[in-house]
């Protein structure tokens, strides 16, 4: 007997609430957070707030120099050869170069440009247009971001031509250059001529600019007045004031110490040098019973006899010639009374050689905070046997890092120059979600794409292994709850996988033409 319990006349059933949409939800959520806000900051007391001030924008114990400042202590860092060396080699690493073309920068479709035949023909004539001028350009620009922190190009245009040339040599160098930023969007900039000592204006479609990521804080006397202009309560980015962009993100930022001791201790190393090199002498002379003109006489002879030998030697090594013979000088004397007598001299009286130690100390420590191994900048005798020559390149982690740091900068730069080009050319526009290009880098020298390939041969190997494995686990017949155990233990595969491929495993077929045991 089965009894079914039949609901009530007298109760009206129950409306469905309806679930509030995602829209809903979204704006729920916004107020609620706007609410917890509001409450946090009224609840907030200044009085428990230590003492914050922008004091320590201009350096604390680092002395906060001028914009020109700044750039003219770059300029003499660039001129060492090891900072040179290190980054030209940064920017190699970072935008490689085509084996047979050279080419750096390739413009490509996206997968979905790909589909569009109106987007592909966009990008065909954007490496048409475009692909050698910013070849030809673009090692300048990585070079002068990486060296003074921005790099700047001036952009020449026509419309319905677009862009027909870029500039990017000492006229538009970063210590020339002043940009705007709202917030942090480039609105501008303000480039140093010749002809007008207050500069002259241009707008960001005829200039760009390579932005490198700002990581350590250069103090400069110039934040303290960005500092009482920034508008730090405005929400709207829109009503930012237009504020001149600081000096950073330049690679020789944290190693101007590092620097200055290198150069001291070099200098120190050659003066010493220098010293032992000098073989100064005193010489007596016996002017007894000479009377005063004999004694000037005597003197004159024997400083025109020492000129004349220090002009012969200087001349020599002038030319570059050897002193063949000796050199012979006749001083008349009377009696055996000793005319010239030699005394102990004033030059160097070193017991033991000079070392490099603190040289190659200071050396070690300028490679290591600019990112670049020591034995890449001429010391190829501390190279690593197990590395090669080189090796330290293909597998330096800062190397990489920074690589991918010049790389990002590049390309928001080349992304400008391209917007700039289509919106003169034929008045297209995409916003940064929607470009049906992609910006690429043939990286086969750079670090980076060492690990990466190293990731994926790595990966594929372990793959290989995992798929001999399970065929032997095919043939042994093993359940699958067995299979799943050693995939999760042994093999370290996580639960979830271990079950799918267990499955999977039990599921499979054999080959067409054996049977379940192998059999024909």
């Amino acid at each position: 007997m089965c009894i079914v319990a039949m609901p009530s006349k007298n109760i009206p059933p129950q409306a469905e609430i309806p679930k509030p949409t995602w829209k809903e939800r979204a704006k729920n959520w916004l107020i609620g957070k706007e609410d917890a806000e509001q409450g946090a900051l009224a609840n907030i007391d200044l009085m428990d707030v230590e003492p914050v001030s922008t004091s320590i924008l201009l350096g604390g114990n680092s002395e906060a120099r001028s914009r020109q400042q700044i750039y003219a202590k770059y300029q003499q860092m660039q001129q060492n050869s090891f900072i040179g060396a290190g980054l030209r080699l940064h920017v190699t690493a970072a935008l490689g170069g085509h084996e047979s073309k050279g080419d750096v920068i390739f413009i490509e479709c996206t997968p979905e440009a790909e589909k569009d035949p109106k987007k592909k023909q966009i990008i065909d004539d954007l490496n048409h247009d475009l692909k050698d001028l910013l070849n030809k350009n673009i090692y300048t620009l990585a070079f002068n971001a990486v060296s003074w922190g921005d790099g700047y190009g001036r952009v020449y245009s026509q419309d319905k031509v677009g862009v027909t040339d870029l500039l990017c040599d000492e006229m538009v160098l970063p210590p020339l250059v002043q940009p705007f930023e709202q917030g942090s969007r480039t609105v501008g900039f303000v480039v140093g001529t010749a002809t007008n000592s207050s500069g002259v204006k241009l707008s960001t479609t005829q200039m760009i600019r390579v932005k490198m990521p700002r990581t350590l804080y250069t103090p400069q006397a110039r934040v303290m007045q960005k500092a009482f202009k920034t508008a730090i309560l405005e929400d709207d980015s829109s009503n930012l004031p237009y504020l001149p962009s600081l000096v950073g993100g330049s690679f020789l930022e944290g190693i101007e110490d590092s620097f200055n001791h290198l150069i001291m201790s070099i200098s120190g190393m050659v003066g010493q040098r220098i010293q032992d090199g000098i073989d100064e002498a005193l010489l007596t002379v016996n002017m007894t019973d000479m009377t005063h003109e004999q004694q000037k006489a005597t003197m004159a002879n024997l400083e025109q006899m020492f000129a004349e030998t220090a002009a012969q030697t200087a001349k020599a090594v002038k030319e570059g010639r050897s002193l063949l013979g000796k050199l012979r000088r006749f001083i008349p004397v009377w009696s055996d009374k000793q005319l010239v007598q030699l005394q102990g001299g004033t030059g160097s009286q070193r017991s033991g050689s000079i070392t490099i130690d603190d040289v190659m100390f200071h050396a070690k420590q300028l490679s290591g905070g600019l990112g670049i191994d020591l034995a890449m900048l001429g010391f190829a005798d501390l190279l690593s046997g197990g590395l090669g020559e080189g090796g330290f390149f293909r597998v330096s982690a800062q190397v990489a890092e920074r690589s991918r740091m010049i790389r990002n900068a590049v390309t928001q730069a080349v992304n400008d120059l391209i917007d700039i080009h289509l919106y003169k050319k034929s008045g297209l526009a995409f916003s940064d979600n929607d470009r049906p290009w992609a910006i690429n880098f043939y990286s086969g020298i750079s670090a980076q794409q060492k690990e990466t390939q190293d990731t994926k041969l790595s990966m594929m190997n372990t793959g290989g292994i995992l798929i001999q494995t399970l065929s032997q686990l095919k043939e042994m017949g093993l359940p699958p709850e067995v299979v799943k155990h050693l995939l999760s233990t042994q093999m370290m595969l996580d639960e979830e996988s271990a079950d799918l491929v267990a499955k999977g495993l039990a599921n499979t077929k054999p080959p067409e033409g054996q049977d379940s045991t192998g059999g024909e």
